[in-house]
This record gives C-alpha cells, sequence and structure tokens, in this order.
C-alpha cells in the first residue's frame, strides 16, 4: 500500500475541537447509562472511562524532538486516509479520524471517531509541516519556528 500525503490545517485555536470531544465523551456515556442493562454492576464512572476510550481511540502516539524541530508517530489501526484530519498551531497539534461500522448482527451502523490532542515544547513553523499515512500509521515531521530575532533557541534539560 503507498503513502499518502496527509494535509495539515493551519486553525487558531484546538480549544474548541477539544470541547467539541469533551461533549462527545459526555453525550456516549449518557448512551451508555440509558443502555445498561437494570442490576449491572457497572458506575457512571465506569460509563465515562468507556466513552472516553471509544472516542479518544488513537493507538500509541510519540512525540520525538529533532535537531530541526519534531516527528510524530501516530497509530491510526482501521482509519482510511481520506478521514484523517489534522489541524496546527504554532504550540499545538489535533488529529482527528473516523470510520464507519456496520458490524453483523447489531442494529444499525455507529461511527468511531478519535482525536487526539499534541502540544509542542517550543513552537513549530506552519509552513513546514509534513504528514504522510500509510497502513494505519501517520508521521508528521514539522520544523521549529525561528524566533524573530533570528536566533537560535537553546533548551536545557
Amino acid at each position: 500500500m503507498s503513502k499518502t500525503k496527509i494535509k495539515v490545517h493551519s486553525a487558531a485555536s484546538v480549544l474548541e475541537r477539544m470541547r467539541e470531544k469533551l461533549d462527545l465523551i459526555r453525550q456516549r456515556a449518557y448512551e451508555r447509562f440509558q443502555t445498561r442493562e437494570p442490576g449491572s454492576f457497572e458506575s457512571e464512572i465506569d460509563d465515562w472511562l468507556a466513552a472516553e476510550r471509544e472516542i479518544d481511540g488513537l493507538g500509541a502516539v510519540t512525540l520525538r524532538a529533532t535537531d530541526r524541530g519534531f516527528e510524530i508517530d501516530a497509530a491510526l489501526p482501521g482509519m482510511d486516509a481520506e478521514s484523517v484530519r489534522i489541524e496546527a498551531t504554532a504550540d499545538d497539534l489535533l488529529i482527528t479520524a473516523q470510520r464507519n461500522e456496520d458490524p453483523p448482527g447489531k442494529d444499525g451502523a455507529f461511527t468511531f471517531k478519535m482525536m487526539r490532542a499534541i502540544h509542542f515544547p517550543a513552537p513549530i513553523d506552519l509552513d513546514h509541516v509534513k504528514a504522510e499515512y500509510r497502513e494505519g500509521h501517520l508521521r508528521l515531521k514539522a520544523t521549529r519556528a525561528v524566533p524573530e530575532d533570528g536566533k537560535e533557541l537553546v533548551t536545557t534539560a
């Protein structure tokens, strides 16, 4: 299977999208609560945690610092490249994806959504962000932003 280039969209803020994610989790937890079997040993917190796993279902995500910037590797199992969306600010990155499923024996189709926000330790240059997707694996490279005075930022641990 070939690699697919994914467009990175510039965003003013990822906060609104994170609020949307929280609303999705809240809605899904309530749906689980309403369909829970009478006498079930599950609690409201179990509904919430299960909803979080369903909504925030991204696999492993790794952020690595390089000499020039940052690399992100993210597992997006079962997602089509067309459904992957990346939004970025100079400080944050938001990865979203979804897939529709209609499992046999289940009552109707449903949409499985994934969302993950990543905060960069230093600002990035939005004009130099590239992402590729291949067989459930997203790789993103972002160049560190150069300060207006042109001097490199030096960070120490």
